[in-house]
C-alpha cells in the first residue's frame, strides 16, 4: 500500500475508452505525488482506483479535501462509513404533514391512509398529495423557464458537495449590499439563514413577511456563477419580483433549495447532501437534505 500523505486530493476523472472486462478491479487509493503544498504544473499520480466505469481516463479537475472528508472516502471504499446521524449530519429539511405551512395558491398536503393494520387489512397503504414545491423543495428551471430543464435533468453533483452558510439575520429584503460583505466566490453552494429559520417554522400559517432575495442580490448570484443558493422559507423570492429572482437565478444555471430549516445549523462551512425526488420533467421536487460542518 502506498504511504499516506499528509494531504489528500479528490479527481474528477473523464474515461478515454470503454472499460470492458475489467469492471470491478481495484488498487488502494488514489493520493498525489506531493502534499497540498504542491506547486502549479507538479501533476497527480494515481496510486490507485476503483474500475468501476472505465479502464484509462485522465484528470480533469482536483479538489483539495479535508482529512475528514478524506477519511470518510475511505471509510466508503472499505464498507466501513458510518450511519449519518452517527458522523455530525443535521437534517435540515422540513418534516412533512398534513396542516403543515405552504405557499398561498399552492395544493397544501393531504395524506390518508387507504388501507391499514389497525382497521384490520393487511397493510398499512399511504396516499399522499402535495404540491412539488411543499416544505423543501428544489426547483427546477422549468418552474419559470419555458421549455427548460425538468427537475430530473438537475447535476446531481450540484445537489452534492461543500456548502457555506451565511448569516444575514435582520434584513427582511435581502439585497446585494447584504450578501457583498460574505465574499461570495463563483462555484460556491450558498445557503442563507436568515430570520425565517426562527420565524417561518413556528406556526402552519403562512409567514407573509419572509425575508426574501431582492432582484439586485439574485443578479449578484448569477454574476458570481455560485452553484446553488439556498433559502430558509418557501420561495426565494417575494411579491411582483418573485418571477424576476426566479428567472435570474434558474437562467444563470444556479439550483434553487427553498425551504430549509436553519434554525440549528452555524455560519461556516458544511457538507451538503440534498437529493429531490426524480420526477421526470417536473418543475421542482421535494428533497430531504442534510447538513453537517466541515472540519477544515
Amino acid at each position: 500500500m502506498a504511504e499516506r500523505a499528509s494531504g489528500c486530493a479528490r479527481f474528477e476523472v473523464e474515461p478515454t475508452r470503454p472499460l470492458g472486462k475489467l469492471r470491478g478491479h481495484r488498487v488502494n487509493r488514489l493520493s498525489t505525488r506531493r502534499t497540498f503544498g504542491s506547486p502549479a504544473g507538479h501533476s497527480p499520480t494515481l496510486k490507485g482506483v476503483r474500475l468501476s466505469v472505465f479502464a484509462t481516463a485522465e484528470i480533469t479537475r482536483v479538489v483539495t479535501l479535508s482529512p475528514d472528508t478524506d477519511n470518510m472516502l475511505e471509510n466508503r471504499a472499505r464498507g466501513t462509513e458510518g450511519r449519518l446521524d452517527g458522523e455530525g449530519w443535521r437534517d435540515v429539511s422540513v418534516p412533512i404533514r398534513p396542516g403543515m405551512v405552504h405557499y398561498p395558491g399552492n395544493p397544501p398536503v393531504l395524506i390518508d391512509f387507504v388501507r391499514d393494520l389497525k382497521r384490520g387489512d393487511a397493510e398499512t397503504l399511504s396516499h399522499l398529495s402535495l404540491s412539488v414545491h411543499t416544505g423543501t423543495h428544489v426547483d427546477a428551471p422549468i418552474h419559470f423557464l419555458p421549455d427548460a430543464a425538468g427537475v430530473d435533468r438537475l447535476p446531481i453533483e450540484t445537489l452534492i458537495g461543500a456548502a457555506r452558510v451565511i448569516d444575514v439575520p435582520d434584513a427582511e429584503g435581502l439585497t446585494a449590499a447584504h450578501l457583498t460583505p460574505h465574499g461570495i466566490a463563483p462555484g460556491e453552494r450558498i445557503l442563507i439563514r436568515t430570520r425565517n429559520s426562527q420565524l417561518g417554522w413556528n406556526s402552519d400559517e403562512f409567514f407573509a413577511s419572509y425575508s426574501y432575495l431582492a432582484v439586485d442580490a439574485a443578479a449578484l448570484l448569477a454574476e458570481k456563477r455560485v452553484r446553488l443558493i439556498g433559502v430558509d422559507y418557501l420561495s426565494v423570492g417575494r411579491g411582483e419580483t418573485n418571477p424576476e429572482v426566479h428567472r435570474i437565478l434558474l437562467g444563470a444555471g444556479i439550483v434553487i433549495l427553498e425551504g430549509l430549516d436553519l434554525s440549528q445549523v452555524s455560519p461556516g462551512r458544511h457538507d451538503l447532501i440534498c437529493l429531490p425526488l426524480r420526477l421526470v420533467g417536473r418543475d421542482g421536487s421535494p428533497a430531504r437534505a442534510l447538513l453537517r460542518p466541515r472540519l477544515a
